[in-house]
Order: C-alpha cells, then sequence, then structure tokens
C-alpha cells in the first residue's frame, strides 16, 4: 500500500527466542550483547500462524507478536490561557496466566510537546516513574532486567510525533497503566482569536518506504475513550466547541483538587464565567481521529504578544524568559491586501486519500481565486506521486485567465496516486519569479503524510533564507489526522504560518483559508529579534568545558535563530539566564526588519510568574531540538572548533544535551528514562529511553468508521448577554452553580460579548459586572435547572457520506418576503463574481430591490447622479445598483462569515466606486472625485430596514 493504514494507540507483547540464560551481571552493551533467557512456561506462546514481529532491537528482532488488549483511555487537560499541560492513561491487561515477555506499545503527542513525565503502573503495588540517565546506561539497564525475568520498560522515538514504548516480562493476570504526562502551547486559530486545543490519540497515516521489520497489529479499545478538560481562561468563555467528536460543555465550573474546595465550590454565591469543563460524551468514541477543541473568550489577552520570567525551581539564581512574538499586535495591524501585486502560487494534492475531499478543495479554490487582488499573479500546480502546472509560469489576473482556472479547478480528481510533498515543493523553485522586489506566497492545501519530514522543512528553509529570493510557505492540513510538525513546520520555517482543518469541520473551513489568504497578501515579511536591556543577548565570554575553550553566552536563547514572521505568525522564543528576577529588566524590546528595509520597534512589560513549571520545560525542550538539528548558539558561536575538531565538538554537544536532559527529563538521541520503584526509593529494572528519529512502516490495519453521531449543537447566547434560552429540557438540580449544557458538537455559547470593546486586562470590571449580572438572571429564572438541549437521533441533515461528524452550517435569517429558496447560496453568490469584482445577480434584482431598496440608497443615487433619468436608465447603472444591493445583502445576511467574503466585498466595492466615477465621466460632470463610503451606506440602509421592522421579518 501507498498510504499507510491508520494505527490507534495499543500495547503489544512478543515472545522472545532462546539463546543463552545467563545473565550479565556487568550491564553489557545490548548491541553487543545478544543473549537472552531461555523460555519457559511462564511466557506466552503466540499463535503459529502469527507473522514475525518487527523491531530494530537487536535482542527482540524476529520475534512474533500478540496483542494485548486495550482496555480504556483517558485524557486530561488543564489549560491556562494557551499553556496546556495533558496527561494520558491508557490500560491494558494480560489475561493470560503466563507472562507476556515483551508488550510494545505505541501512542502519538502533538507536536512541539515536552514529556514532562512517564510513569507505568504493573497491578496494584507496582509504581514505576522515569528519571532520566544517558542512553547508554537505560538501554543497558533495560536488557539486563528482561534478562533477569524482571518487569522493564524501553521508551524509543520512532518519529518526533510517534513513541514506542516496549513493557518486559508483564505478569499474567495483570493490569497495567502508562501514564504520560506533556506540555504545550495552544495553536491560535487566525480567522477568530480563539484557542484550539489538538489531543492525537493515533498515529497518522504517512506516506513513503516502510522498514520491512514492522508489523501490522492493532488492539480493540474495550472500554472507551475519555476526555476530560479544564479551562481556565484570562476572560469570561463566549464558547467551547469540539470540532471532532461530541462533548458536554459546563460553563463556570472547575474541578477540585479537595474536598475543602469543592465544598466551597458548592456554596459559592460567584458563578466565573473564565472557567470551564468540556468532557466527551459518552464512552463509545474509538481512537480513529484527534481530538479537537474549540475555546473562544471575550479578550484575547492570551493570544497577545507577552513576555514572562520565572524563576526555576530549587535554583532562584537561574531564570526563564518566554516571549510571545504576534507582529499583527505588534508592528502591521492595518495591512492593505487591496494593493498586492506579488504571486501567489497555490499547491493542490490531488492523491488518492484526498477523495472523500475532493469536492471541498474545489469549492475553496474556487473562493481563492475570486478572492485574489486585479494587480496580482497566481498559478496552480497539482500534485501526488506526480505533479503538474497550469502555467509554465504564473499570468496576470484577469477576467480570461480566471475562466482558465475555475475550469481547471473543477476538472480536479483524485488521481495523481501517492503524496510526494518533497518534489513537488522542489517544483516550485522552477516556476515562481526569483526577482528580489517580487513577493511570492505559496500556499500548500494536503492531507497526506510523509515520513521524511525534516527533510521537507530543510527545503523549505533552504528556499526562504536564500537571499535572493523572496518567497513564502503557507500550508494547511485537511482532516482528522493530519502530521502536526510536517504543517506547521513547512508554515513556521517558511516564514508563513499553518492551519489544520479537521474533515468533520468542512462546513466552515474555507473561512480559515480565506485568512490564510489574507496572510499571503500582506507582502511584508518580518526579520525579528528579541533583547532583554542592559545588552544581555550579545555578551560572550570563554568557559572551559572537557578540556576545550568554548565561547559562551551570557544567556541562552531557544531557538537560537528566529525565521521568517508575517503579520499573522505566532512565535515562542525562551532565554536562560543566570540571573534571579529582580535583576532583570522591566521590559523586553522587539524589533523588526522589513523587506523594504524599514526598522519598527516595540517594547512588552516582563512580568513574573510564579508557578509556571512548564516554562522552563517548554524552554529545555526548544533548546534540545536547537541541538539535535545543529542550530544551537552552541553550532554557531563554536563554529571554528566544529570545523576543526568535529569528535571535539560532538563531545561538548553531547555533554551539553545530557546535562539539559537530565535536569529538565527531556528525552533526546543523547538521554533516556530510567524508572524508580516508589516502593522501595531505589532504581527499578525499568528504563525508558529515547532512540535516533528512524521511519516508520506500516503501522496497523485499517479499523472500519466509527457509527456517526447526530446529535446538533445548541447556543446560549443573546445580544444583552443576560437573557436565557428558553427551556428545552429539565434535569435535577445541579449541585455546583455551573452552566451546564450537553451536545454532540459540543457548541455552548455564552453571550454576545464585542471582543473588540472589552479592555485588555486579564479580569476587567466589564467581565465582573457582566457575570455578574448573568448570574443573577440565573437563580432568579432557573432556580437550579440545569439545562440540556437534546435532538432525536437520527434528525441531524448534517452528515456526509462517509457517515463522519460534520459542523452543522451557521443559521442564515431570511427575510419573510425573500424565501431561502428565491436566492442563491453564499457560496453560489460568490461564484458569479468577476475578475474585476463585479456580482452577476441580474435574476435576483427583484428581490433584493424588493428587501434593500430603502430610501438612504435612493437619495445616495440621486445625489450622486443629479437625478439624471439617462444615467440611471443605462446598463451600468443597473449593474452598479445590483452590486450595491449584493454586497449589502451579503454583509448584512451572511455576517456570521465575514471571513469567508471579506476579500471578494472589498473587490465588489472597488468595483462600484470605479463604475461611479466611470458613470459620472460618461455624464460630463466629473470635476474631482467624489468621496464615497460605501460602509456608510450600507450602515445607513441597514438602520432603515430594523427600524421599518426591528424583527428583521
Amino acid at each position: 500500500m501507498d498510504v499507510l493504514d491508520r494505527l490507534q494507540s495499543g500495547l503489544f507483547f512478543q515472545q522472545l527466542r532462546v539463546i543463552d540464560s545467563v545473565p550479565n551481571s556487568n550491564h553489557p552493551n545490548p548491541l553487543e550483547d545478544q543473549s537472552v533467557p531461555r523460555a519457559d512456561c511462564r511466557y506466552v506462546s503466540p499463535p503459529s500462524d502469527h507473522a514475525p514481529g518487527p523491531t530494530h532491537t537487536p535482542s527482540l528482532s524476529h520475534t512474533p507478536e500478540t496483542p494485548l488488549p486495550l482496555l480504556s483511555v483517558s485524557v486530561d487537560v488543564e489549560l491556562h490561557g494557551r499553556l496546556c499541560t495533558t496527561r494520558v492513561t491508557q490500560q491494558f491487561s494480560n489475561t493470560s496466566s503466563c507472562v507476556a515477555q515483551n508488550a510494545k506499545y505505541i501512542f502519538p503527542i502533538y507536536d512541539g510537546s515536552v514529556v514532562t513525565s512517564f510513569r507505568c503502573r504493573v497491578g496494584s503495588d507496582r509504581l514505576l516513574e522515569g528519571a532520566v540517565k544517558t542512553k547508554e546506561a537505560a538501554r543497558a539497564d533495560f536488557h539486563h532486567a528482561v534478562s533477569q525475568h524482571k518487569v522493564a520498560v524501553l521508551v524509543e522515538e520512532l518519529a518526533p510525533e510517534v513513541f514506542e514504548t516496549n513493557v518486559g516480562n508483564v505478569p499474567g493476570q495483570t493490569t497495567v497503566k502508562i501514564e504520560i504526562t506533556y506540555a504545550n502551547l495552544l495553536k491560535v486559530d487566525n480567522s477568530t482569536g480563539g484557542l484550539v486545543l489538538t489531543i492525537p490519540t493515533s498515529i497518522a497515516p504517512r506516506y513513503g518506504v516502510a522498514p520491512e521489520w514492522y508489523s501490522a497489529n492493532q488492539p480493540l479499545l474495550t472500554e472507551g475513550l475519555r476526555v476530560n478538560v479544564q479551562a481556565s481562561m484570562p476572560a469570561i468563555i463566549r464558547k467551547m466547541e469540539s470540532r471532532s467528536h461530541p462533548i458536554s460543555v459546563e460553563i463556570g465550573s472547575v474541578a477540585h483538587h479537595n474536598f475543602t474546595n469543592f465544598a466551597v465550590g458548592a456554596t459559592s454565591e460567584t458563578l466565573d464565567l473564565s472557567k470551564g469543563r468540556a468532557t466527551l460524551a459518552g464512552r463509545s468514541a474509538v481512537l480513529d481521529q484527534d481530538f479537537v477543541l474549540y475555546i473562544l473568550s471575550s479578550s484575547r489577552e492570551s493570544t497577545k504578544s507577552q513576555a514572562l520570567a520565572a524563576a526555576q525551581p530549587d535554583q532562584p539564581s537561574l531564570t526563564t524568559v518566554a516571549v510571545t512574538i504576534h507582529p499583527g499586535d505588534l508592528f502591521l495591524q492595518g495591512a492593505n491586501t487591496e494593493g498586492f501585486d506579488g504571486e501567489i502560487i497555490f499547491m493542490a494534492d490531488r492523491s488518492g486519500s484526498m477523495s472523500s475531499k475532493m469536492h471541498s478543495l474545489i469549492s475553496v479554490m474556487n473562493v481563492f481565486l475570486r478572492s485574489l487582488p486585479q494587480k496580482c499573479f497566481y498559478n496552480i500546480a497539482s500534485f501526488g506521486s506526480r505533479f503538474s502546472w497550469l502555467w509554465p509560469a504564473s499570468e496576470k489576473y484577469s477576467q480570461e485567465n480566471l475562466s482558465i482556472a475555475s475550469q481547471y479547478v473543477g476538472s480536479f480528481e483524485a488521481n495523481f496516486g501517492g503524496t510526494e510533498i518533497y518534489s513537488a515543493l522542489e517544483s516550485v523553485l522552477g516556476h515562481y519569479n526569483k526577482r528580489s522586489d517580487v513577493a511570492t506566497s505559496v500556499i500548500l492545501l494536503t492531507d497526506g503524510e510523509v515520513w521524511d519530514v525534516d527533510n521537507v522543512i530543510q527545503l523549505v528553509r533552504r528556499t526562504v533564507l536564500n537571499r535572493e529570493s523572496n518567497i513564502r510557505f503557507f500550508s494547511i492540513g485537511i482532516g482528522d489526522r493530519v502530521s502536526h510538525r510536517l504543517v506547521e513546520g513547512i508554515g513556521q520555517q517558511g516564514g508563513g504560518y499553518a492551519e489544520v482543518v479537521p474533515e468533520s469541520s468542512m462546513g466552515s473551513w474555507q473561512e480559515s483559508v480565506i485568512q490564510m489568504l489574507k496572510a499571503a497578501l500582506t507582502p511584508s515579511r518580518l526579520q525579528c529579534e528579541v533583547h532583554l536591556d542592559q545588552g544581555l543577548t550579545t555578551r560572550t565570554s570563554e568557559r572551559q568545558v572537557s578540556g576545550y575553550t568554548l565561547h559562551y553566552p551570557t544567556m541562552i536563547q531557544a531557538p537560537y535563530h528566529i525565521p521568517m514572521l508575517n503579520t499573522f505568525s505566532y512565535f515562542s522564543l525562551y532565554f536562560i539566564l543566570e540571573r534571579g528576577l529582580e535583576s532583570l529588566p522591566a521590559t523586553v524590546t522587539v524589533s523588526a526588519t522589513t523587506d523594504k528595509g524599514e526598522k519598527l520597534t516595540t517594547q512588552l512589560p516582563l512580568q513574573k510568574a510564579t508557578d509556571q513549571t512548564a516554562i522552563h520545560h517548554l524552554a529545555a525542550k526548544a533548546l534540545m531540538n536547537d541541538y539535535e538539528t545543529g542550530k544551537s548558539w552552541l553550532h554557531t558561536l563554536n563554529s571554528s572548533l566544529e570545523s576543526t575538531n568535529p569528535a571535539a565538538f560532538n563531545k561538548v554537544l553531547e555533554q551539553q544535551a545530557q546535562h539539559l536532559g537530565q535536569k529538565w527529563s527531556i528525552t533526546s538521541k543523547w538521554t533516556s528514562y530510567v524508572a524508580i520503584d516508589r516502593t522501595s526509593i531505589k532504581h527499578h529494572e525499568i528504563s525508558i529511553q529515547k532512540a535516533d528519529t528512524i521511519e516508520i512502516a506500516h503501522l496497523t490495519r485499517p479499523r472500519p468508521r466509527p457509527a456517526p453521531f447526530f446529535d446538533l449543537p445548541s447556543s446560549m447566547s443573546s445580544e444583552s448577554g443576560t437573557e436565557l434560552p428558553a427551556v428545552v429540557d429539565l434535569a435535577p438540580p445541579a449541585l455546583p452553580p455551573t452552566l451546564s449544557n450537553s451536545m454532540c458538537s459540543g457548541s455552548v455559547t455564552m453571550m454576545s460579548v464585542d471582543s473588540n470593546a472589552l479592555p485588555n486586562s486579564i479580569r476587567s470590571r466589564e467581565d465582573t459586572e457582566l457575570e455578574q449580572r448573568l448570574c443573577k438572571s440565573i437563580r432568579e429564572r432557573m432556580k437550579g435547572l440545569v439545562w440540556a438541549f437534546k435532538r432525536p437521533r437520527n434528525s441531524s441533515p448534517y452528515v456526509n457520506e462517509n457517515s463522519r461528524v460534520t459542523k452543522p452550517p451557521r443559521s442564515i435569517t431570511m427575510p419573510s418576503s425573500i424565501q431561502a429558496e428565491e436566492l442563491l447560496s453564499l457560496d453560489k453568490i460568490l461564484l458569479t463574481q468577476e475578475a474585476s469584482g463585479k456580482f452577476h445577480l441580474g435574476s435576483f434584482r427583484h428581490e433584493l430591490s424588493r428587501k434593500y431598496g430603502t430610501l438612504a440608497l435612493e437619495r445616495f443615487l440621486d445625489d450622486m447622479f443629479d437625478n439624471n433619468l439617462s444615467v440611471q436608465r443605462s446598463p451600468g447603472f443597473r449593474h452598479l445598483h445590483l452590486n450595491i444591493l449584493a454586497v449589502v445583502y451579503i454583509t448584512d445576511q451572511h455576517a456570521a462569515s465575514k471571513g469567508l467574503w471579506e476579500l471578494q466585498v472589498a473587490k465588489a466595492r472597488q468595483w462600484i466606486k470605479q463604475k461611479i466615477i466611470e458613470l459620472l465621466k460618461e455624464k460630463g460632470d466629473l470635476k474631482e472625485l467624489p468621496e464615497i463610503s460605501l460602509e456608510d451606506l450600507e450602515r445607513s440602509i441597514i438602520t432603515e430596514l430594523h427600524e421599518k421592522d426591528p424583527r428583521g421579518t
């Protein structure tokens, strides 16, 4: 198979062949010692017809595997703004009466996450907790323990997002629990400013040559999946919804770590709407797609640029500073896309795996094409195992070329074989405009996976760093099983950004990609630098390490090299300083240089944080990644030692990495885990290590699709923010003062609060007053009732052909005088736009005039053309009138989809202004350009309509 089957996280065990039963007490190197114990009746014998189990561990090679049943998976998440801590607990069972000698467990983590702890509980009396050791020592401990028939665990990183654990000697009739905790920063949704939590529950499909030793076994999830998310935001939570699974949401509710806190919360009169809880509704879900949760609060405080400083635990003389950079709120907030005269290249994945998504791809490509500005050049490439280009070089945007491109996109089929992204991106080098004064933005749309992720990212990075080019890369991952490392890596190293759009939300994903196009049309690339005051960033000193002289910085920065950023980017940078908190400056200086050489500078206040241990782990992970990729401070400041004495440099590098890994429990190519038995406070016979990155083979057999969910999310919203929804179903009174809403896709909107109208403080006075009013209204009207929003099963129309959950489209309230079928859908209206910006809706002119033909519009046109009948009877005037009505209709009836139509409406307004000037010239009255504010006209029309009909009927 070209595309590897998806792997559900699971545990396997395999029998070892017997060579020698004499253990080596000196813990020999496992790569040299091939002795293993002789098998006896205590070990499980797999079925005789089972294929040999593959592995790259010498003592475990060519041995059969048998699946160990996966009983349950529990995921507990704590969110504090963007900071996320996830604990995954998977429970397995050896139901046999014999010992399972080698149980293989495979699990994914979100890209960029740092594993902070690993624990394994065998039975009820043995808890093994990991501590870092060097790789060689950990591997030797594991093999020695296996040879002694003792419980042992070996963890290897097969790919940056995929870990494999070998648990040796699991006793019969015993349950095994493996608990992994990791931390990461949540991704920001650029179209809304909300936060997106992604929990990988299985290994994504990948394309490429698979190592031949890997098996295709998989276990079954017998007791289901449990997900519990506790969110604490800096402002009121307006919405929590799942884009992948059915969830239940409680706003104002948090878990209590002890009974005292629970008692206080149960009797409290305060409802904290900045906190919320989301849980998976039911436990019938299987591990077939990533769990995605969207959180929107009334303030964007947690997504803004900020600088935090925290003293390192048990060593207050060392400090970690975390700086989050979002150039959009620091420098170029009002970027103009209409004047973009550069180049846009679309890379469309047409591999076989895109078959179910091809209709959505065609739809969004059509919106892309009609959203482009008139001065730009563009091209389209299709790729799979081969690639093809629409034109040899980009063509200028025109009606003729738009028709050609639309016809080409309309012919799209998923018939390009496998997914070879590297060769497709490499072909860009022969097709893009290489002039340094022409900005090129490449937008990649793919759902595929490749195993050579690092090669793809390095290709993108090399291309962007070429000083003779002016190119950026943006990436959109489509589907429920995207490799976040691949997509995010292309966006970050390419000077753009990335979005992942789950297949279950295909009805709304166009808005996200249009926002990406808006970013691509913003021509500036920014080379950013971050400085602490007092010259701390640039000073270095000489130190002796292992007998070699090193240039050592006063402060360590990771990542050491900041990639090109744009106004839509989010980038995190860390500093490790040999200073206490009190000696740090009050501000951090962020500077940026544009493509035109313009210097931009701003300052961020440096906030002191307490109990933020995750900051130190994330900083250590970033530094370890620099060490592994060869881009750290050590490589940059000591390049002469690396070139003259590579062996010495590698020795120093290994020592630095081992020290970092042992201090912060970071696995790497130089460091590993060894487990501690809490019952004896001694080193136990278990070691956990991370091996060198390798490619994974065919991971598993395909599984059947899950049964669809048919419930529809409900909404709790009002214009005032205090009105309550009608009670649809009653439930027993709730103990704590929380708002409960059980639903399918988990959408809960608390109130219509304009996030831009709120101040940026952590807890504003408006938020507090709003909470108090809502709490009072709740208590007076509901009297302890819990809202349960339900829908009869099998009644939802929002299920696609594959019986996958899809996000229901936004409700569109049509005026009574215009039935829904009398007007085209928004998508079809947008498809009628020409390259010039003109809409063709002649057959609906009567309906639009009946609704929006107001006195405000008539006065505007009469004043503009002095009631000239000859002008008003011309075809050009009729097109002008119709397009004004079309723009008002779109902005009024489809305001919630602004992210989708924003660029096209901007083009339409530009066409309207040009048409007015053209008609005035024909009339001969144009002496000077009139001031035309179409936005004011649109507001006047809508205001007049609302005054005549407040209910919008």
